[in-house]
């Protein structure tokens, strides 16, 4: 996964994240996880919502890793049912 900042000289930020497989199939759930396993997500999800009160992309950020976690908290959810009736 590559992640691009760049900022202007009015301050200015912009972010773009990019996941390029090398080999080899990877399930959601471990694409999710290692999406949630990254230094910005781990910011974001330590975070709340009022510490981007004047930032709209740190709060548009946070409500995207909130989401993610979420959802890989779902996908654990079914995977231990699935596993527990095996």
């Amino acid at each position: 996964m590559v992640t691009i900042s760049a900022s202007t000289d009015k301050e200015n930020t912009g972010i773009s994240t990019m996941q390029y497989q090398v080999k080899g199939e990877i399930s959601q759930s471990a694409s999710t996880f290692a999406k949630l396993s990254t230094p910005e997500a781990k910011k974001y999800l330590d975070d709340s919502p009022k510490d981007f009160g004047h930032d709209p992309i740190g709060f548009m950020l946070f409500n995207y890793y909130q989401k993610l976690n979420a959802e890989f908290l779902e996908e654990q959810k079914i995977h231990e049912k699935i596993t527990q009736q095996k």
